[in-house]
C-alpha cells in the first residue's frame, strides 16, 4: 500500500512536470491503465480509463475529482476484482464528483474485449470531440 501511494503521487508530479514543461493542459491529458490498481489520492489529469481495476483500500477522505471523467471497464468475471468492488470504487469515484462511465462486459475475465477497446475510442472522442 504505502509503494501504491507513493507511485500516484510520483505519477502526478510527473504528469504536472510534464504539463508545463511543454505547455500541455493537464486537464487535456488522458491516462489509461490496465489491471489497475486504483488509487483515488491523485488525480493528475482530465480523466483516466480505468481497464480492469482494483480497489485496494478505500481512501481516509472523498477524492475531490469535480470536472474529472472516469470510464472503468470490468469484466464480470474478473478473479481480480468482484462486482461488489467495482461497483464501490465507481461510488467512491461519484462522490468525489467525477463523472463516471462505468462499463463492464458479463463474460469477461481480466482480459480486454473488442468491446472494451471500443468503449474505450468511444470515450475518449467524447472528451476531445
Amino acid at each position: 500500500m504505502p509503494d501504491l501511494l507513493v507511485r500516484t503521487d510520483e505519477l502526478a508530479a510527473f504528469v504536472a512536470e510534464a504539463a508545463g514543461a511543454y505547455a500541455l493542459d493537464a486537464t487535456r491529458i488522458l491516462a489509461v491503465g490496465l489491471s489497475t490498481r486504483t488509487s483515488q489520492r491523485a488525480c493528475c489529469c482530465g480523466g483516466p480509463a480505468l481497464l480492469r481495476p482494483m480497489l485496494p483500500y478505500e481512501p481516509a477522505q472523498q477524492p475531490g475529482l469535480a470536472g474529472t471523467a472516469v470510464l472503468i471497464c470490468a469484466g464480470g468475471r474478473d478473479p481480480y476484482s468482484s462486482p461488489e468492488q467495482i461497483s464501490r470504487l465507481a461510488e467512491i469515484l461519484r462522490a468525489g464528483a467525477a463523472d463516471v462511465t462505468l462499463h463492464t462486459e458479463p463474460r469477461a475475465g481480466h482480459g480486454l474485449t473488442q468491446e472494451d477497446l471500443e468503449q474505450t475510442s468511444r470515450w475518449v472522442s467524447a472528451l476531445t470531440g
